[in-house]
């Protein structure tokens, strides 16, 4: 049921935060626009919803670089758009369980943070189509195979891992059936309007485009 405070409007636009590992936990937050500047507001840990659409989407800044993003439309109450990094396990999660499903109505994510070693990882509890628990496109072993790793050449310890294969194999499994009979009490077509107005004005850097406090927690699962 949406973002479950009950307003309503043509398009919602989300954002996720507290990826850093000082932060507690991850959250969506809204992109709103006031005195004509966009600023977050609000604190969700969870979303629900049919799921419109799903698109992967390359953001690329001068200062950082290019950055990749699952960029989903999820209809309730409203048209909710988020965009999810690719580059944390979170993203990655999400990314391998829409991959193991053939056709997708329902969609419920549900942030939180699991502590391992003294460290905070940021996770996403996805469920699909009102199940229980879904599956994954790929295992952890499979993950583990399609992951790069970099090691010193001297102590042989790991010192970053690479995910381009294994990003490439997810996208290549991710084609689901979205939902298609998703009747929203607004027009589609002016909320994409109204997206595109959004693009252009508020999304002109990738500083305000993305949540740059993400940081990759350099595991392949």
């Amino acid at each position: 049921m949406g973002l479950s405070n009950g307003e309503s409007q043509k398009t919602v636009f989300l954002k996720l935060k507290g990826m850093r590992q000082e932060d507690a936990y991850p959250f969506l937050t809204k992109n709103i626009k006031k005195d004509d500047k966009w600023t977050t507001e609000g604190e969700w840990k969870s979303i629900s919803g049919q799921l419109k659409s799903l698109k992967f989407d390359l953001q690329t800044s001068e200062k950082y670089g290019d950055k990749e993003f699952l960029s989903l439309e999820i209809v309730d109450d409203a048209i909710y758009k988020i965009d999810i990094s690719l580059s944390s396990a979170l993203g990655r999660s999400i990314v391998n369980t829409l991959a193991g499903a053939k056709k997708i109505d329902q969609i419920e994510l549900s942030f939180y943070t699991q502590e391992r070693d003294g460290k905070k990882y940021k996770r996403a509890a996805t469920r699909l189509n009102g199940e229980k628990q879904s599956t994954w496109a790929l295992s952890i072993d499979e993950q583990r195979a399609l992951t790069t790793e970099i090691k010193d050449p001297d102590t042989g310890d790991v010192i970053k891992r690479k995910y381009d294969k294994l990003l490439s194999k997810l996208k290549e499994l991710c084609k689901p059936e979205c939902n298609v009979s998703a009747q929203p009490t607004v027009s589609l077509e002016a909320a994409a309007s109204e997206l595109d107005q959004h693009m252009n004005t508020s999304y002109a850097s990738a500083e305000s485009k993305v949540d740059l406090e993400e940081e990759e927690d350099d595991l392949p699962f």
